[in-house]
């Protein structure tokens, strides 16, 4: 729990996500590979790493498409532990204490130190790391995203495209509008210091899950037929929304499993190639639920509710 200030790690109480109210990520980093020759960063297999974490739905979001393309062979994969610690989070190890054998780093800040000696920020996931230069290439989950989404085809026989440039604005347009009536709105809810901002964060909650239930009753997909990443977007909030968002941040005026549109959703999502394998809700909830202590002091876990969606089959067969 804490945060690098001027390149310096700083814990404490004081200093977890979310003591001071919500904040906003930095997401600074934002070299980018290409299979064209555009940036000095070529395509390569083996050269990059994606670190990964249990729990984050931003981590998840983009670790689902790497699953979907196949890149386990051409981009290797590490995790850090979903609990963050004294030093924040620590990468995992079958021997706990040893560095990650890949970087060298035993803490995910000091990927950050090694790029920025003087970096001020969150120590945050995704990052793609450069195992060749020894530093971060990338901690913005949309540039990453898009770098999976095209950049690496040639390493892969999946070539489908979650980004098509065609919808590359109806896409913005909708991942803004779950950004801020979602995505964020959940954080603003279970951060809140004053009751008037928190009232205001669920009204704009509850007007956002109502507004997709309707949207979704009549279609398979936020564009319509297409997939793209706002559906992945989406997905990985809703998920976490009755087990964790509910009871840990106080969302208690709707519930996913109420909403048959934004069920059926999260099934069809689920169920998609190499998605549900990114999913651990042991782990999404020992991540909220230990790591913000600030709102839950005891650290205690509850039991999980039953999620349908986690194997119902998707029987809505008039959007196919």
């Amino acid at each position: 729990m804490g945060q690098l200030v001027n390149g310096k790690w700083v814990g404490g109480s004081d200093r977890q996500i979310g003591a001071s109210g919500w904040e906003p990520r930095n997401e600074g980093f934002r070299d980018r590979v290409s299979s064209d020759g555009s940036t000095p960063y070529p395509a390569v297999a083996g050269r990059y790493l994606l670190v990964e974490c249990p729990g984050c739905p931003l981590a998840q979001r983009v670790s689902m498409l790497h699953r979907m393309k196949r890149l386990e062979k051409v981009v290797p994969t590490v995790a850090v532990l979903p609990v963050m610690g004294e030093h924040g989070r620590e990468f995992f190890r079958e021997a706990p204490g040893q560095p990650e054998p890949l970087t060298g780093f035993r803490y995910l800040y000091e990927a950050y130190l090694a790029s920025d000696p003087a970096y001020t920020g969150r120590a945050s996931t995704p990052i793609l790391f450069d195992l060749d230069q020894g530093r971060i290439l990338s901690n913005n989950t949309r540039d990453i995203f898009a770098m999976f989404d095209r950049a690496f085809d040639a390493l892969t026989e999946v070539h489908n495209s979650l980004l098509p440039p065609a919808l590359t604005g109806q896409i913005t347009a909708v991942m803004d509008e779950i950004y801020s009536g979602v995505t964020s709105a959940v954080y603003k809810c279970g951060f809140a210091r004053e009751q008037s901002v928190y009232d205001t964060a669920l009204r704009q909650l509850e007007n956002a899950l109502d507004r997709w239930e309707a949207h979704l009753a009549q279609n398979r997909w936020l564009l319509g037929n297409n997939m793209t990443e706002a559906d992945f977007m989406l997905y990985t909030s809703l998920a976490r929304y009755d087990a964790i968002y509910i009871p840990l941040f106080r969302t208690t005026t709707r519930r996913i499993a109420d909403m048959p549109a934004l069920s059926g959703f999260l099934a069809r999502v689920h169920q998609l190639p190499g998605v549900a394998g990114t999913f651990d809700l042991h782990a999404c909830m020992t991540h909220y639920f230990r790591s913000h202590l600030h709102i839950n002091p005891t650290g205690l876990i509850p039991a999980p509710p039953a999620l349908d969606w986690l194997s119902a089959p998707d029987k809505e067969s008039r959007h196919a």
